[in-house]
């Protein structure tokens, strides 16, 4: 179990306090921009359950109107993505979260220009880091969408930790045909 991920999952839930917050099984459920992501942190389960807790899920979304995304940390519920995956769910993104605890060495991650593999201008790190500096803003949490790569990688960006997530919904054909039921 990745015990620091999951600690820092909640402290995500926990910055949009204003979204309704379910809790199904163990599984947290946010509303969250016309869906329902499904963080599944704490329940400890059979094989056997999974499939019910997802149909739950998806059960509070559609009485909801939202559409269900289930985001899976990497090193939690081993078994969850290809459950999902066998229920007609697909990968929607991927992702890296990093923590950056910033001291008198943010100016070394502000370099002129960009870093060498090109990620901080193009996200636009460099503006947060400056800002970061010139608020006493000590400690940072990042989400960099479209990322594969393994989290040790991030460590050489200043980032204190980091880890992977992946996004699944349910395949558009899966979505379409149980509409027409």
């Amino acid at each position: 179990m990745n015990e620091s991920a999951i600690r820092t999952e909640e402290q995500i839930i926990s910055l949009f306090p204003d979204r309704e917050t379910l809790i199904c099984r163990g599984w947290v459920l946010k509303k969250m921009e016309g869906r329902t992501v499904v963080y599944p942190l704490y329940y400890k389960f059979s094989d056997g359950d999974i499939p019910e807790n997802i149909r739950r899920c998806e059960e509070i979304s559609r009485q909801c109107g939202a559409g269900c995304v289930f985001r899976i940390v990497e090193h939690t519920n081993y078994h969850l993505s290809s459950i999902l995956t066998d229920n007609g769910y697909g990968l929607e993104k991927c992702g890296v979260v990093g923590e950056w605890n910033l001291t008198g060495d943010v100016g070394k991650l502000c370099m002129k220009g960009k870093m060498p593999d090109g990620d901080l201008p193009d996200i636009g790190m460099e503006d947060i880091l400056r800002f970061a500096a010139a608020n006493g803003i000590v400690r940072i949490l990042s989400d960099i969408p479209g990322r594969e790569g393994l989290p040790e990688q991030y460590g050489w960006l200043g980032f204190r930790r980091a880890y992977l997530y992946r996004c699944y919904q349910k395949k558009q054909e899966e979505k379409s045909s149980g509409k027409e039921e």
